[in-house]
């Protein structure tokens, strides 16, 4: 069997939890079985050779990898300010549309910036967030469509 050294290398990899590895593993995979004739060629679908544990093992690495794509940007601020991200953006709405915010006042006055300015702000990291969210989710249940 082809993947016999991929199994060894998928536990190995998990269990040292080393994304760039595991990124390395995928693409030789990929160039092992590129030259096959199969016309639905699917690089995922080598993880179905793979016995139950070690599929456990594949589940968690794309967990994994879906914590780590929206850690890089949730790691830059705590867990309280995080939580008050919903607060921030119904509070920018509210400036965008002329409506008057204590909150965005005093959040825009302690960065030396107007309230609109701020809002806006707001608005513009949460899109950023939404898009790095969405596609890291889409990527992730993609993934494991293929292998489960």
């Amino acid at each position: 069997m082809k993947y016999k050294n991929l199994k060894k290398y998928i536990i190995t990899y998990t269990e040292n939890n080393n994304i760039e590895d595991w990124l390395e593993v995928i693409d030789e995979t990929l160039l092992l079985t590129k030259n096959t004739n199969n016309v639905d060629y699917n690089p995922w679908k080598r993880f179905t050779v793979l016995s139950k544990e070690e599929t456990i093992d594949v589940i968690k690495w794309i967990e994994l990898d879906f914590e780590n794509t929206i850690k890089q940007i949730t790691s830059k601020y705590s867990k309280e300010e995080r939580e008050g991200w919903d607060l921030q953006l119904k509070e920018a709405e509210k400036v965008i549309n002329w409506w008057q915010s204590e909150v965005m006042s005093c959040l825009a006055n302690s960065s030396n910036m107007t309230d609109l300015e701020y809002a806006n702000l707001i608005k513009t990291k949460s899109e950023e967030y939404a898009i790095v969210y969405s596609n890291a989710l889409a990527t992730k249940r993609k993934k494991l469509s293929e292998i489960i």
